[in-house]
């Protein structure tokens, strides 16, 4: 009975071990389709908000993308609580040229990402 109880406890720190070495290692990236030059677009991620998660994202001041807007998309029975739903940020192209954005999914109180996606789109 000891036994078990010792290598359930193992069991357990090593998942946890593992589960905080893949959150702050989770990086994916995207190539998006090509848009012109005055073209909006959307990027669609899912929001964690009830764990307290939000998205951020990074984009150079500088570069031809602009930020629009964000619309989070609540569920169509109103009484559902919790739970992933969806966020969609619109940018608009302005120049020509490729450029990436970084979203990076965190708790407002850290700054440790459990998840960041970068997004490449070529501006024609």
């Amino acid at each position: 009975m000891k036994l078990k109880k010792v290598i359930g406890f193992i069991a357990m720190i090593l998942s946890m071990a593992l589960l905080s070495v893949a959150c702050g290692q989770n990086e994916n990236r995207y190539d998006l389709p090509n848009v012109a030059v005055g073209d909006m677009f959307e990027i669609t991620l899912q929001n964690y908000a009830d764990g307290g998660y939000s998205w951020d994202y990074n984009l150079n001041p500088s570069s031809g993308i602009e930020y629009v807007k964000v619309e989070y998309i609540e569920p169509d029975d109103p009484e559902i609580c919790g739970g992933v739903r969806p966020v969609i940020y619109t940018f608009k192209a302005n120049k020509i040229g490729s450029f990436e954005i970084k979203f990076h999914c965190h708790r407002a109180w850290t700054s440790e990402s459990i998840e960041t996606n970068i997004y490449k789109i070529t501006v024609t």
